[in-house]
């Protein structure tokens, strides 16, 4: 983890990509598609547990397993905010961006992956993961271009609509699959209320990658931006727990299920780290994209891990997701961009 994000030196830092040459944009472009295509994988294993624990309680439940989830994340990002302070680099963020990242933190943690726990409960791995990525792309490209100004080329606009049909492809084939999840309500209400939750998840992981795209491209580290967004997680929903899990269930979770927590919260903080350091070097756009490939992970171990049915729609839609990715345009962006990984 530690590579990932504090790995750059002070002399390496406020590298200016744009005034660097042609080969500098595009190594930073390169780097910007190694870290979102290690967060796509660090999510997808990170979905195949947390899918496991979905089955064992309710929204209640979603809530213990999304705290102790952001356990890893806080921490790591404590242990680099004391590295840097060692070396007497600035280590927390400045006054001014506090509340707003408090706030962010609120959204992504509440909104974002407590819904999407529920989500897997509901509705399955292989059609979250496609809903809440088609909600995704569409929140955090508008709004990128709207506050952050950026360029949709055409190349993009055709993969976006690509991989939008790959997913609309890919939950026609896992709609089948979730329908095996019903137990407590009809299969409509089921799916309906699963794919909203899914939806809604998506808007906040879109409006939080705006945010952070926005503070990481500053003379601000990495580890400043994430380190409170991941304690509100891990403080919020501890607090929400006891209230509605109470102190006597949350120490009667079996040492297997907190080995899975802990375990689904190390890949993500890893998957976290790493899309947020992808945000550095190429736009919110590119990075969703390349993420967007955990729809046809997710897809594939919702067949051959957990039985899910295999139909002609996934497979269309797995293909279409590979060929989306391909089209991407991987050209740098215009902008003035530090590519200091966390400085």
């Amino acid at each position: 983890m530690t590579n990932l994000t504090e790995s750059q030196t002070s002399s390496d830092a406020n590298v200016d990509v744009a005034s660097s040459g042609p080969s500098k944009k595009y190594s930073a472009t390169a780097l910007g598609t190694f870290f979102a295509i290690i967060s796509a994988l660090g999510y997808t294993v990170a979905s195949i547990a947390l899918r496991d624990l979905a089955m064992r309680g309710d929204a209640d439940w979603a809530l213990w397993v999304t705290c102790m989830k952001a356990l890893p994340a806080a921490s790591i990002a404590w242990l680099l905010i004391a590295y840097r302070a060692s070396r007497g680099l600035p280590a927390l963020p400045p006054r001014r961006l506090v509340f707003p990242l408090i706030l962010c933190g609120l959204l992504v943690q509440i909104f974002g992956n407590v819904l999407i726990q529920w989500a897997f409960r509901y509705v399955g791995l292989a059609l979250t993961v496609p809903i809440s990525f088609a909600t995704l792309l569409c929140c955090s490209a508008l709004l990128g271009r709207i506050f952050l100004l950026e360029v949709l080329t055409s190349r993009t606009l055709i993969s976006m609509a690509l991989l939008t049909l790959a997913i609309i492809l890919l939950c026609f084939g896992a709609e089948s699959a979730s329908t095996v999840l019903v137990s407590e309500a009809s299969s409509f209400d089921t799916v309906f209320w699963g794919a909203l939750a899914a939806g809604v998840a998506g808007v906040a992981y879109g409006m939080n990658g705006i945010v952070i795209r926005n503070i990481v491209t500053r003379d601000i580290s990495l580890s400043a931006t994430l380190v409170l967004i991941s304690t509100t997680g891990f403080v919020s929903l501890g607090l929400l727990s006891l209230w509605r899990v109470g102190l006597t269930e949350i120490l009667a979770t079996s040492q297997r299920d907190m080995a899975i927590m802990l375990a689904a919260g190390t890949l993500n903080a890893i998957a976290f780290f790493a899309l947020s350091a992808a945000l550095k070097y190429v736009t919110v756009t590119q990075v969703n994209l390349l993420n967007s490939s955990q729809t046809a992970m997710a897809a594939a171990a919702g067949v051959f891990l957990f039985g899910e049915s295999l139909t002609v729609w996934l497979t269309l839609g797995i293909a279409l997701t590979v060929v989306g990715l391909l089209l991407m345009d991987n050209r740098p962006r215009d902008k003035h961009t530090k590519t200091d990984v966390d400085g």
